[in-house]
């Protein structure tokens, strides 16, 4: 027969047991507390606590009749609880800090929205598309961002998607100083000038097209792949405290930018997307050398992924000896051009056509002159600068007759006004 286990070892066998089973417990990171209601300071009977992170909800709970709420944390970090209940105003708190094991006792006041008794309206309007719901719910019920309509962007008339997000609270649009280099064609770059400065680094806000995530302002410029007429509305988050579940991701301490199209068929589409005009001058190289000077303007109007060009010019005599430095007269010129880096690259190239019309010193008498007329294909290659956003000075060249004898060589700098 076999002696019986003292108690003392029994005892501290289950002393283990209840260790290892119950550790997590005993580690657990959890917050406790009460919603009461700011004015009455009573508590609030019914309502949801959830309790989020970086990268979203990672826990929630509904209160009990006495307001109260407990939530445990899956491990030690930076949390922030969010408080919402029909009736009452949606409550994020600031950030919390939780320590290993750590129980925090948190207190959270609210206010209930005040009925508001109200005549009989009659309202007309156009529906709101059923993807657009979440959108129009946030900013009915204030979710903590910004959020601009059809109707706002409408009455501010912005060129370019960025100068509706220079409107926006906590973000910036800076140049960017690598435009032009290795086929980057982002003219500005977006970033959240608040958090910026916090982490000491430029930090890009994520930006979600039609709810759905593309990338961050750096990796999706949106002047690039939006125009502003194809905008319904836009909604803008500087931050994590006010951060919707749906765009509460990785990264998302940036901000975000939520961007919803236009889909209807009556979306007035215009036929170009920017008209540009100002002066310029040039010269005219040949076979033997400068000849003479140009003086006049261009004008391009952007259609599509082309862009139209004209040119009107006067053509100067230079100081020189012989027939060819004493032409003078004018020049038309046509051309279609595109950006084959991209609509916001720099460069670009083209093809057209130029008819010139010269007074030059007649053959049988050089006192006098005649009129002669000279028509040639041309070839160009040009780049554009962003010295301010309608402000736009360019260099290009022009090669006439590129394919024969009499090639000629037209240079030309100037500075393009964007009038639309």
């Amino acid at each position: 027969m076999f002696p019986k286990p003292c108690l003392p070892l029994r005892s501290a066998w289950v002393a283990v047991l209840l260790c290892v089973c119950g550790s997590r417990a005993v580690w657990a990171q959890v917050i406790q507390g009460q919603v009461v209601d700011r004015l009455s300071n009573q508590p609030v009977r019914s309502g949801v606590v959830r309790l989020l992170d970086t990268r979203g909800e990672v826990a929630s709970t509904r209160l009990d009749l006495n307001g109260r709420f407990v939530l445990e944390a899956p491990e030690p970090g930076r949390y922030w609880l969010r408080f919402e209940s029909p009736g009452y105003r949606v409550v994020v708190s600031s950030a919390i800090d939780l320590a290993p094991g750590a129980t925090l006792a948190y207190s959270i006041q609210t206010q209930s929205l005040p009925p508001a008794q109200m005549d009989t309206v009659v309202v007309e309007g156009r529906a709101v598309p059923a993807r657009l719901a979440s959108f129009y719910e946030r900013r009915a019920r204030g979710a903590g961002g910004e959020f601009f309509t059809r109707e706002e962007l409408d009455r501010w008339n912005p060129a370019e998607v960025t100068d509706i997000v220079r409107r926006a609270v906590g973000f910036a649009v800076v140049p960017n100083t690598n435009y032009g280099r290795r086929g980057d064609t982002r003219q500005n770059l977006v970033i959240n000038n608040r958090l910026g400065d916090y982490i000491g680094q430029s930090c890009p806000p994520l930006v979600f097209l039609d709810g759905m995530y593309v990338g961050t302002a750096w990796d999706f410029d949106i002047d690039s792949h939006l125009a502003v007429t194809n905008i319904e509305a836009m909604e803008f988050y500087n931050g994590p405290g006010n951060m919707p579940i749906e765009f509460n991701r990785r990264g998302s301490d940036c901000g975000v930018i939520g961007i919803w199209t236009r889909v209807t068929t009556d979306v007035p589409h215009p036929l170009w997307r920017h008209i540009e005009l100002g002066p310029q001058l040039g010269l005219r190289y040949s076979a033997a050398g400068l000849r003479d000077a140009r003086i006049g303007g261009q004008v391009s109007i952007a259609v599509g992924p082309m862009e139209v060009q004209g040119s009107l010019n006067i053509i100067m005599a230079l100081l020189g000896d012989g027939p060819a430095e004493s032409r003078s007269g004018w020049q038309a010129t046509g051309a279609l051009r595109t950006r084959p880096l991209g609509r916001r690259s720099p460069w670009y190239l083209g093809a057209g056509a130029t008819s010139m019309e010269l007074n030059v010193p007649a053959r049988q008498n050089p006192l006098f002159t005649e009129s002669v007329q000279e028509q040639y294909f041309l070839l160009l290659a040009g780049a554009t600068a962003a010295l301010t956003r309608t402000l736009h000075p360019y260099i290009e060249a022009q090669v006439l007759a590129p394919f024969g004898s009499g090639r000629q060589l037209h240079l030309f700098t100037g500075i393009a006004f964007r009038a639309y």
